[in-house]
């Protein structure tokens, strides 16, 4: 008996996202014809066949020359080919399926602000307002503390002048981890 089929043995084992059908009807139709006893001979093919200059190619011309008894790769049912070649029954169910995957989270919000709730959100920036008073009222007192020492207060870089800009500058600084010129 010779068994038509659209696929090469060789690459049946890899790839198993590829026709998977095929791969599925074949060890099925093996055991078909273990089962009738039927020697097989196979026939590769690279199209179910369709009607060109008045005879068919692929799959179907072999069918209908009748130089194979059984193909053994799933054919669609079109209207040209339904009155040449005696279809059976798939033993694979096949449906046409519609499915709707919700979107990436990361598509639809920032991810890192759904990290945590609202309250947290206000929480930190209530203590980043909290530690920018604080940081300002001891810039403040160690301005004053320094006021006898002039010269100390006007040039070294490490005591902190009580400007609202700098004290900004150091938080956002802190809080993005870069770090500041001002050591605390």
């Amino acid at each position: 008996m010779k068994f038509l089929i659209n696929i090469h043995y060789q690459i049946y084992n890899r790839n198993d996202h590829i026709d998977t059908i095929t791969k599925v009807n074949f060890p099925t139709t093996n055991h078909l014809l273990d089962f009738l006893n039927a020697s097989r001979k196979y026939i590769y093919v690279n199209t179910w066949g369709y009607l060109e200059n008045g005879t068919w190619n692929g799959m179907t011309g072999y069918l209908v020359r009748e130089e194979v008894e059984i193909g053994g790769s799933p054919m669609f049912l079109t209207s040209e080919r339904i009155p040449v070649v005696e279809y059976i029954s798939s033993p694979t169910p096949t449906r046409s399926k519609f499915v709707f995957q919700q979107p990436k989270l990361s598509y639809e919000s920032n991810l890192f602000l759904l990290s945590f709730r609202n309250t947290v959100w206000y929480s930190s920036i209530a203590l980043l307002l909290l530690l920018l008073l604080a940081l300002f009222s001891v810039a403040i007192w160690e301005w004053k503390q320094t006021k006898h020492d002039i010269n100390t207060r006007e040039t070294d870089s490490g005591i902190l002048r009580p400007n609202f800009a700098d004290i900004v500058v150091l938080i956002l600084g802190v809080t993005c981890q870069q770090g500041s010129p001002v050591e605390l």
